[in-house]
């Protein structure tokens, strides 16, 4: 398996275009990850500097503009139209139980993380195609790409790595953002039936915080007791920055690997304690992460132990992020099955209880609050958002709704704006 991700690896940071026929698969192979990485191997390469052009747009300016942007862009189209191969790798993967790319370590504590961001360039590719089979009356096509790319963000839960999961947390916002779009323009009933099914496959909570943390204190932990006895003689040797303070460490080279096992020892508790509270909902959990954080945030309790000071700042933060997924996810439920109900009967409902027919185990809670959505219409159109603590809201609030109205007069401003531009 290595040594096929190796042989893809090579594939992708050619200089020329790649064909399908050029890579080698298995007939059946049962990890996620080797169709990820065969669906970056085989997005078109520029050749020329209008071809450059063309994928820069796809990659940036795509993302904010709905389908009939595409109308115009006739080499957009055409790269588009040459992703059917990496397309159908894509899907491929998000049929797999289980995803493992290769994480081994290079120096330090550093992983093998060169994945992240290209899931990343193949979530932009892949929305651009889905926003080209809508523009081309192919809406169905395009709900599949979208449940394809949440399989694929759901799937870098295996990584059991806090960046990972921030890096799958992105791209479920990335996808969700487009379906926003795509409920806004009133498909079919069929493509939203399919919508739904697809999006209620993806795990109601996709990434677990606590996981990751218990998983990085052994990881950390493990690193600490091998390679920092024989760094803190105050010129820390490579990767010692991760965890020695500016200031110079110096201790009895007969001292240092008891020092570090304690250290190890008791960043490995607190970290487990960390996520067990991780665990509670998510009120109680940030209440008592920060009485954690604070206990751990003097001058004196920092150098006590660098290893605890070192992540601290990451994990409240990290909670808050990957909470948010959990909530849009719920939301785009419901959001599908308030359109579905219109495509069925000519009228959104007017509030979520008329939406039990579709959650006969119960609607979706909002995660920060333990409790239900807020939900109505809004210009004749549904608006739902959740409820996150209120600093959080005021920061970001557009990250935290979805309102099919007002994303609709976006759109046609963008859409707008970008015609003007190019004429």
């Amino acid at each position: 398996m290595k040594n096929t991700i190796v042989f893809l690896g090579i594939l992708m940071f050619g200089f020329s275009v790649i064909e399908a026929a050029e890579i080698d698969l298995p007939e059946r192979v049962d990890n996620a990850a080797i169709h990820y990485w065969a669906a970056v191997a085989l997005l078109p390469r520029a050749q020329t500097q209008e071809e450059i052009d063309a994928i820069e747009f796809i990659e940036g300016d795509s993302q904010k503009l709905p389908p009939a942007a595409l109308e115009r862009e006739e080499l957009v189209i055409e790269l588009l139209r040459k992703n059917k191969d990496s397309m159908r790798e894509l899907h491929e993967g998000s049929l797999k139980a289980d995803c493992n790319f290769d994480l081994a370590y290079e120096k330090g504590p550093d992983m093998l993380l060169n994945h992240l961001v290209h899931m990343r360039i193949i979530t932009r590719h892949a929305l651009a195609v889905a926003k080209l089979h809508e523009m081309e009356g192919q809406p169905e096509q395009a709900v599949e790409i979208h449940g394809d790319v949440l399989r694929m963000a759901a799937h870098l839960d295996e990584d059991k790595l806090l960046i990972s999961g921030l890096v799958g947390t992105a791209i479920v916002s990335m996808a969700l953002n487009d379906v926003e779009g795509f409920l806004s323009r009133q498909p079919d009933e069929e493509a939203i039936e399919l919508l739904l099914g697809r999006v209620s496959r993806i795990p109601a909570k996709p990434f677990n915080v606590a996981e990751y943390i218990r998983a990085e204190a052994l990881i950390w932990g493990d690193w600490g007791i091998r390679t920092l006895p024989t760094e803190l003689d105050g010129s820390p040797g490579p990767g010692a920055e991760h965890f020695v303070p500016s200031q110079p460490w110096k201790i009895e080279p007969e001292k240092r690997e008891e020092a570090v096992r304690k250290w190890v020892e008791e960043y490995r508790r607190v970290m487990s304690e960390f996520a067990a509270n991780l665990e509670k909902p998510y009120q109680e959990a940030r209440v008592a992460i920060r009485e954690q954080e604070k206990t751990w945030e003097s001058p004196e309790a920092k150098m006590k132990n660098p290893l605890i000071s070192l992540v601290l700042p990451a994990v409240s933060r990290a909670a808050d992020s990957l909470t948010l997924p959990e909530a849009k996810l719920g939301m785009c439920r419901i959001l599908c099955a308030a359109s579905l109900v219109k495509a069925r009967s000519g009228k959104y409902p007017k509030a979520i209880d008329e939406l039990a027919e579709f959650f006969p185990d119960g609607f979706p809670v909002d995660p920060f609050t333990g409790k239900g959505y807020t939900y109505r219409l809004e210009d004749g159109m549904p608006y739902i958002r959740c409820n996150p603590p209120e600093e959080l809201w005021e920061k970001r609030s557009g990250i935290y709704e979805f309102g099919l109205s007002r994303r609709l007069r976006e759109d046609e401003e963008a859409l707008k704006k970008f015609t003007s531009e190019k004429e």
